[in-house]
């Protein structure tokens, strides 16, 4: 049973690279309940806390695209405090918290230190795409203290090596978040062309989430 959610888990957490949100999601939605389940049993009931922390690093984005930020929250705290897992897990859940407090807009100076974390992982590991979305992470943490000037070099180098490593994700991200310090500086033109760079990606990957996202902060 909790094999079959990590499998589940794992499939959700690679879906947004190949497969549009309205193709993924769906199937996704009926097994909140399930996956509430495994994770107690393997996070708060002394289970195989890998297995559980894991399906928490998998539904990332399923907590984006339902936008269950408290949940994801809880989740990934709970998973970070798991004695013994591995870098390269430890690496996406903070990445993940990361996330999820800059949406909140809480605790910038935790969001920075868990992206420097996993940057210094990333690094270790000599994961490229663990890297690029780390200092997406990283910069991201930056403007939550409009930091636009500290923010944009490491979104300019996680722009350079996500195109290197193919991760159109990254890319899409870390265009989003250059436009955003253009607009701090205010380039309304340099940041539109980002923007839309950023907006192209996410409709090629059906990413309803970075599709609303851009189009939002190009209406803005």
């Amino acid at each position: 049973f909790v094999e079959f959610y990590r499998g589940l888990a794992e499939r959700i957490g690679a879906a947004p690279e190949t497969r549009s949100t309205r193709a993924w999601l769906p199937p996704a939605l009926p097994e909140w309940d399930n996956f509430r389940m495994v994770l107690t049993w393997t996070l708060l009931d002394d289970g195989d806390r890998v297995a559980g922390a894991t399906i928490v690093a998998g539904l990332v984005p399923y907590w984006e695209a339902v936008s269950k930020t408290a949940d994801a929250l809880y989740w990934l705290n709970t998973a970070l405090e798991s004695p013994g897992l591995p870098d390269a897990l430890i690496a996406r859940l903070a990445i993940g918290t990361a996330f999820f407090l800059r949406l909140t807009s809480d605790e910038p100076g935790r969001a920075t230190a868990l992206s420097r974390r996993a940057l210094q992982l990333a690094k270790k590991l000599g994961d490229e795409r663990m890297r690029a979305n780390a200092l997406v992470s990283l910069g991201g943490a930056s403007l939550m203290d409009v930091r636009a000037d500290d923010a944009s070099p490491l979104f300019a180098e996680a722009l350079a090596i996500a195109r290197a490593c193919g991760d159109r994700q990254c890319e899409s991200d870390a265009l989003n978040n250059l436009a955003m310090c253009k607009d701090y500086a205010g380039d309304v033109e340099g940041a539109r062309a980002l923007y839309e760079a950023s907006l192209a990606i996410a409709r090629g990957l059906g990413h309803d989430r970075k599709i609303a996202r851009a189009l939002h902060n190009m209406a803005g």
